[in-house]
């Protein structure tokens, strides 16, 4: 799979029978690539106990279900495909703040989230034209409106 800003960036992603599989290895966090391990292991937890957090915490909004496997010593996360694309976001960005996308519906989604996990606003620039923007969660946490 290629679209490391859709997906998340680092750590190899194949697609099979309607679900995302991506390695917890080699993620990139921040700049620096985690390579392989523990702490790779434990980013991939921390992911999946996120998606577990959010989930059914509100009604506004959808967290995609997901899973992890360990097998033969490497640890995968599985996630529902979910119809995402540049077209569907609605708050966040998916090219590393050089665009940010914000949206009404998805500033009060992110609000409900940030409210949830103890986060507080932030201020940041978009990169192509230093437009400053108040963001509840970072910038590459992504809000998806459903396609109906």
């Amino acid at each position: 799979v290629h679209g490391d800003n859709i997906y998340g960036k680092g750590g190899a992603k194949y697609i099979a029978g309607g679900l995302l599989v991506r390695e917890c290895r080699n993620w990139i966090v921040g700049t620096e690539n985690i390579g392989e391990g523990d702490i790779s292991f434990k980013y991939g937890n921390q992911e999946y106990r996120m998606l577990n957090l959010l989930r059914n915490s509100s009604k506004n909004f959808n967290v995609p279900l997901a899973c992890l496997v360990d097998y033969v010593g490497v640890r995968y996360i599985v996630y529902s495909l979910c119809p995402f694309t540049s077209r569907t976001l609605i708050h966040g960005s998916n090219t590393e703040a050089i665009h940010i996308e914000y949206e009404k519906s998805g500033e009060q989604i992110s609000e409900e989230i940030a409210d949830r996990l103890n986060l507080t606003k932030h201020k940041i620039f978009e990169r192509v034209n230093g437009e400053p923007k108040t963001l509840n969660l970072p910038f590459d946490v992504e809000i998806h409106r459903l396609q109906n």
